[in-house]
């Protein structure tokens, strides 16, 4: 899992100012069954809880990518296809979207830092 140090920072450009970034999740095919499109839209709900932005396009600073069973299988569309060979290309995961429990997110909790009590 690529971690990349929070859910959002700050970079610092050259002249000195800051401007902050918004850590994304990308998200890759379409849902095709009743179960799959609940269990996506609990993950995506878990990446915005988290601060994360879900994305369905590959630029800005994507953590990982979810993808659907097609995806994973690779009976997807040429065009789902391709966005995969890119982010592997980034050297990001692609975590299928049954390998994610939104509940406990066993598997993506690796990606975000641990959170402190105040």
């Amino acid at each position: 899992m690529v971690h990349r140090g929070g859910n959002s920072g700050a970079v610092i450009d050259r002249r000195g100012r800051g401007r902050n970034i918004t850590r994304s999740v990308l998200f890759i095919g379409n849902p095709s069954t009743v179960t799959e499109v609940t269990h996506w839209a609990a993950v995506r709900h878990w990446t915005v809880e988290q601060g994360l932005k879900p994305v369905r396009e590959l630029q800005g600073d994507v953590l990982y990518a979810i993808v659907t069973e097609a995806v994973a299988d690779g009976t997807c569309a040429s065009a789902d296809a391709a966005v995969v060979q890119r982010v592997r290309a980034r050297g990001l995961d692609c975590i299928p979207v049954y390998d994610v429990e939104p509940w406990g997110t066993a598997r993506l909790s690796g990606a975000l830092p641990p959170t402190s009590a105040p």
